[in-house]
C-alpha cells in the first residue's frame, strides 16, 4: 500500500523538479499556473524563473532539484515508492496505417473514476488545471512493447469501458492527456526559452538533468491527434525508440461535466516495429509564450482577431522538419510557423458540435504535412490568432471554467529529421 505523506512529498517534488527546471514549453504555461504554458502542473503558486539572455536553463547555473535527485538515484525512485500504477485493463490489435510490415496495438488503462458535477474528489487526487477538473499522475511499467520497438505513429485517446470515445456530447471534457518516458534522456534541437536575440548557446544532451526528466511521448489537448514520428507517407526510415523495460508516466487532467460518476479508460494507440529501426526521433511542444509569464490573447467577444507572436527559438542543427500541428483552445482560429520570418506553416482548428443546443467546441487541428528545412543558426517563431467573433466560447459547457482568458493556448507539436537530404537521415527530438 503506498503511503499518502510519501505519494504527495513526492508529487510536491516532481512539481518543484519542473518549476525550478524553468520547464515552461516542456510542460506547457498559462496565467493560471500552466500544457510549456503548464508549468508545474500548475500545482505551486511561485513563478518559474526568467530564462537568461543566452537561454541558458537556471539548473545549469548551479545545483538545482534536477542535481539533487540524479544525486540520490534519479526520478525513477520517486516513481517506485510513491506513484499509483496504471492497470492495463485490455489491449486491441489493428491494421497498421503508415506501414504494412509494423503492428498496430491499442492499449488501454483504467479505469479512472470522474465524479459528477458538485459530488467530492478523492482526497488524493492529482492537481487539475480546470476548478472542475481531476487530475492523474500514473506510472506505466507494464505494456507499450514486450520488446525492443521502434513507434512510428501514437495516439492517445479517452473511452468507457465499452470503448465508445468519451468526450463533450458525453459531458466529458479532455484537457490534456501527456505521456513521459522517465527511461529516456531527452536531447535538445532548439532552445529552450525565445528571446529577442538569440546567442551561441551548447544544449545540455548528456547531462545529469537531461537524463533525470525524461523524454516526452505521445499526448493531446482538446484538439486530439496522431503524433507522427516519421515522414508523412511512413517511408522515412524514423521513430521513437523504446526498450523492452522502459517506464512511462501518465498524466490526465479531465471534467466530468455531467452529475452522474463515470469510469474512463486513456488508450494507447500505438503503430510500431520490432526492434530498433532506422533513427531515433521524437515530438515535443513549442509555446508561443515560452518562458513568458504572459498569457496567449485571446480578445473580448465581437472584438475580432487577437494575436500573440513569440520571440525567437534558436535552432541548432540542420535539418527538417517532417510534421507540424497547432495546439489551441477554443476560440482559437489559427497557428502560424515561420522560419526565419518566412511562413512554413499554418493550422487550423476543427469545430464539432458538443450536443448542448447549437454550441460547437474545438476538437481538432490540421496537419502540416510540408517539410520544410532548417539549419544551424536559424530560428522559429510562430503566431496564435484568437477570434471570438468567428467561434464563440460555448455557454453551457465552458472549455475552461473559472479560468477566464488566461486558459487560451498556442503551441506546436513538431517532429526534427536531422541533416540529410529532405529528409533522409537522422531525426532528433524537439525537446520543450
Amino acid at each position: 500500500m503506498k503511503n499518502s505523506l510519501s505519494f504527495k512529498l513526492s508529487l510536491t517534488l516532481l512539481v518543484v523538479l519542473a518549476e525550478g527546471a524553468d520547464l515552461v514549453p516542456r510542460f506547457p504555461q498559462h496565467g493560471h499556473g500552466g500544457m510549456g504554458d503548464m508549468s508545474g502542473m500548475g500545482a505551486s503558486s511561485a513563478a518559474p524563473p526568467a530564462c537568461t539572455g543566452n537561454n541558458t536553463p537556471p539548473v545549469q547555473a548551479g545545483p538545482g532539484w534536477a542535481e539533487m535527485l540524479s544525486a540520490m538515484g534519479g526520478i525513477s525512485w520517486l516513481m517506485d515508492a510513491a506513484m499509483p500504477e496504471a492497470t492495463l485493463a485490455k489491449v486491441e490489435d489493428l491494421k497498421p496505417k503508415y506501414r504494412a510490415t509494423a503492428k498496430r496495438k491499442v492499449f488501454r488503462y483504467g479505469p479512472f473514476t470522474l465524479v459528477g458535477k458538485g459530488q467530492s474528489k478523492p482526497p488524493l487526487g492529482f492537481v487539475s488545471m480546470d476548478e472542475n477538473g481531476q487530475g492523474f499522475f500514473d506510472l506505466i511499467s507494464n505494456g507499450i512493447c514486450e520488446n525492443d520497438c521502434t513507434v512510428i505513429a501514437g495516439k492517445t485517446g479517452l473511452v468507457f469501458a465499452d470503448g465508445k470515445e468519451a468526450g463533450p456530447t458525453d459531458g466529458i471534457q479532455v484537457h490534456h492527456i501527456l505521456t513521459t518516458d522517465l527511461s529516456k534522456s531527452i536531447n535538445q534541437a532548439l532552445a529552450y526559452c525565445a528571446v529577442p536575440n538569440p546567442a551561441p548557446y551548447k544544449p545540455f544532451n548528456g547531462t545529469r538533468f537531461a537524463k533525470v526528466i525524461g523524454s516526452g511521448f505521445v499526448g493531446q489537448g482538446e484538439d486530439n491527434g496522431e503524433i507522427v514520428f516519421t515522414s508523412p507517407d511512413g517511408s522515412y526510415p524514423a521513430g521513437f525508440f523504446i526498450r523492452a523495460k522502459d517506464r512511462f508516466v501518465l498524466l490526465g487532467d479531465f471534467v466530468n461535466h455531467g452529475n452522474v460518476t463515470k469510469d474512463v479508460y486513456v488508450t494507447l494507440d500505438l503503430e510500431y516495429v520490432d526492434g530498433h529501426v532506422g533513427y531515433d526521433s521524437a515530438s515535443a511542444l513549442l509555446s508561443v509564450t515560452s518562458c513568458k509569464s504572459e498569457d496567449v490573447k485571446m480578445g473580448a467577444a465581437g472584438s475580432g482577431p487577437a494575436e500573440t507572436m513569440s520571440n525567437k527559438f534558436e535552432v541548432y542543427v540542420d535539418g527538417y522538419i517532417v510534421t507540424a500541428k497547432g495546439h489551441m483552445h477554443d476560440g482559437g482560429d489559427r497557428m502560424v510557423l515561420y522560419v526565419n520570418e518566412k511562413e512554413v506553416c499554418t493550422s487550423k482548428p476543427i469545430y464539432s458540435p458538443n450536443g448542448i443546443g447549437n454550441e460547437t467546441v474545438l476538437t481538432g487541428m490540421t496537419q502540416c504535412n510540408n517539410v520544410f528545412q532548417v539549419k544551424k543558426g536559424d530560428y522559429l517563431k510562430m503566431k496564435s490568432v484568437y477570434d471570438l467573433s468567428k467561434h464563440p466560447l460555448p455557454k453551457a459547457m465552458s472549455a475552461h471554467p473559472g479560468m477566464g482568458m488566461s486558459d487560451a493556448m498556442g503551441m506546436f507539436t513538431m517532429t526534427l529529421a536531422e541533416n540529410g537530404e529532405a529528409p533522409r537521415r537522422k531525426s532528433r527530438a524537439i525537446q520543450m
